[in-house]
C-alpha cells in the first residue's frame, strides 16, 4: 500500500477507533442508567407495599378501639390517649388524621379544654388541605368558650360564619355565637343568626334547638322584630336528646348520634 493510502486510511481508522470507544461509553452508561432505575422502582414498589400495610394496620388499629359492647352492657367511650396513640404510632398514613381529630374530640369530651385545644391547632398544622380543618377551627373555638375566653370564642366563631356560609360548621358556629351575644345582651344579633337557621335550605338539624331558643329569646325581649317570616309553629320533631354536657359550654348539636354540645361533629371512622 502506497503512503498516501496510508495517509487516506488513518484518518478514517482513527474516527472509527473514536466511536467505538463512544459506543462502548454509552452502553456502559446506559446499563447503569438501568441499574439505576431497577432500584428506584424497586425502591418505589417497596415503599408501596410498606405504606399500604401500614395503612391496613393502622385501620385495624383504630377499629379495635370501637369494639362492640357484649349484650346488656352500654358501650364504653374510647379514652383520647387511644386515639392519639394510633395517631403516632401510624402517622404519616390517612387514619392518623381522623385518629388526631377522634383524639382532639374526646379530649374535649373528657372536660380537658387546653389539651384538647392544642390538639386541634396541631391538626391543622399538620393537614392543612384535609376536609377536616373547619370541624378542628370549630374545636378551637369550642375550647376557647368552654374556658370562658368569650370573645376569643366569638371571634373563632364569627370567623367560621363567615368562611363556612352554608356549611355544618358555619351553622354550628351562628347557634353557638347566638348565645354568647344573648348573654351579652345583644339579642337582636342572637336572633338573626336564629331566624336565619330556621330559614335554611335544606333544613339544619339544629333548626329544633334554635326554634326553641328563638322563642325563649322572644318572651324574655317581647320588643324585638323577629327578622323575616319566620315560622315556628311547624318545627320538626326533636332529632337529639340533650346530654349532660360541661356546664361551661353552648348547647350546639354536632351529628345526629352525638350529645349537643360544642365538639366539633365527629369523624367517621
Amino acid at each position: 500500500m502506497s503512503e498516501p493510502e496510508e495517509q487516506q486510511i488513518e484518518p478514517h481508522l482513527d474516527l472509527w477507533i473514536q466511536l467505538q470507544t463512544w459506543a462502548e461509553t454509552r452502553r456502559k452508561q446506559i446499563g447503569i442508567g438501568s441499574a439505576v432505575l431497577l432500584a428506584g422502582a424497586f425502591a418505589i414498589y417497596t415503599n408501596t407495599h410498606l405504606q399500604a400495610s401500614k395503612q391496613r394496620d393502622a385501620e385495624a388499629a383504630l377499629f379495635a378501639l370501637n369494639k362492640l359492647p357484649a349484650p346488656g352492657e352500654d358501650p364504653k367511650p374510647v379514652a383520647a390517649g387511644e386515639y392519639l396513640k394510633v395517631a403516632g404510632d401510624y402517622a404519616g398514613t390517612r387514619t392518623a388524621e381522623r385518629a388526631l381529630m377522634l383524639g382532639a374530640g374526646a379530649l374535649f369530651t373528657e372536660n380537658k379544654y387546653p389539651e384538647a385545644e392544642k390538639r386541634f391547632a396541631e391538626f391543622i398544622a399538620a393537614y392543612p388541605a384535609s376536609p377536616l380543618v373547619r370541624q378542628a377551627r370549630l374545636g378551637i373555638a369550642a375550647c376557647k368558650d368552654a374556658q370562658g375566653s368569650t370573645e376569643e370564642a366569638l371571634a373563632a366563631y364569627e370567623q367560621l360564619i363567615a368562611s363556612g356560609a352554608g356549611t355544618g360548621e358555619g351553622n354550628q358556629a351562628k347557634l353557638a355565637a347566638s348565645l354568647i351575644y344573648d348573654a351579652k345582651g345583644e339579642a337582636d344579633k342572637a336572633l338573626k343568626y336564629y331566624d336565619e337557621l330556621l330559614r335554611a335550605n335544606p333544613p339544619v338539624i339544629w333548626r329544633q334547638e334554635a326554634g326553641m331558643r328563638r322563642e325563649d329569646l322572644l318572651k324574655r325581649h317581647p320588643q324585638l322584630t323577629p327578622s323575616g317570616n319566620t315560622q315556628t309553629a311547624a318545627l320538626p320533631t326533636p332529632l337529639l336528646v340533650s346530654t349532660n354536657a360541661p356546664k361551661s359550654t353552648n348547647s350546639v348539636a354536632t351529628t345526629n348520634s352525638a350529645p349537643i354540645t360544642n365538639t366539633p361533629a365527629a369523624t367517621k371512622q
